[in-house]
């Protein structure tokens, strides 16, 4: 798969793992360590592996709020950005990450990818409209 398919579609093969193992609970150690290697093996960089981590745990209940809002810490993060960056950093992380996990990226990949890119999406521009308000 790692040799087949661009960086984009192994980012988003790993956030369709990730969403298979919270289909029937929250995620275990012995799940987590499995999908660490997966994410190792389809060369994730740490960083994104991270960001696809917190975006699950958000939805499994974690860190968003209910009104659909993200909050400032979680919106760092999901951006891959420090508490202390500049809006001009803020604003490249964005467009970088929009770039990265846009839907029309995986169009030729099938509904599931578009699916979890539309979400992946959402979860981008909640962190930007967080950090720009």
């Amino acid at each position: 798969f790692r040799q087949q398919f661009n960086y984009q579609s192994r980012v988003l093969l790993l956030q369709l793992v990730y969403q298979v193992a919270l289909s029937d609970h929250p995620i275990n150690t012995q799940e987590q360590h499995i999908i660490d290697t997966i994410a190792r093996d389809l060369h994730i960089s740490a960083g994104d592996h991270q960001q696809i981590r917190l975006f699950f745990q958000s939805r499994s209940g974690g860190h968003s709020h209910s009104s659909g809002r993200t909050d400032k810490g979680d919106a760092f993060k999901i951006l891959g950005v420090s508490p202390t960056a500049t809006p001009a950093e803020i604003k490249k992380a964005y467009r970088d990450a929009s770039k990265k996990y846009h839907p029309d990226k995986v169009h030729h990949l099938g509904p599931e990818y578009q699916k979890v890119a539309q979400e992946k999406m959402q979860q981008i521009n909640r962190a930007y409209e967080a950090l720009t308000r």
